[in-house]
């Protein structure tokens, strides 16, 4: 990973503080009624990783570690704090699984 992006965790660039001043300020914004609208237009403004929704194959490659597969696209294409908090949610939904799928076993164990 280059020594920009990591900068990028410290740093938070002026045009996006601009672009969320106006938009706080905007009509549109007043009226917003949906995440989808606002993902969208985070996304126009050139900032759709704030909001990004990896696919279900991303979504199993993300399951997969917690760390960040340093040859994956998505780790290219989205920001690294984008990026670890979806590994997060992964881990998160992995270890959920497991532990569902004990409760069920444990259960079952005691019914027996």
């Amino acid at each position: 990973m280059c020594a920009a992006r990591l900068a990028r965790l410290w740093r938070v660039e002026p045009e996006f503080v601009d672009f969320l001043r106006d938009y706080r300020a905007s009509t549109e914004y007043r009226d917003l009624e949906d995440g989808d609208a606002l993902a969208q237009r985070f996304d126009t403004e050139g900032f759709g990783d704030f909001f990004y929704a990896p696919t279900t194959a991303e979504w199993s490659e993300l399951r997969c570690s917690k760390l960040p597969d340093v040859y994956a696209p998505l780790t290219s294409r989205v920001a690294l704090d984008t990026l670890y908090s979806l590994l997060a949610d992964g881990d998160f939904a992995k270890e959920q699984k497991l532990l569902d799928a004990e409760i069920v076993a444990w259960r079952h164990d005691v019914a027996a």
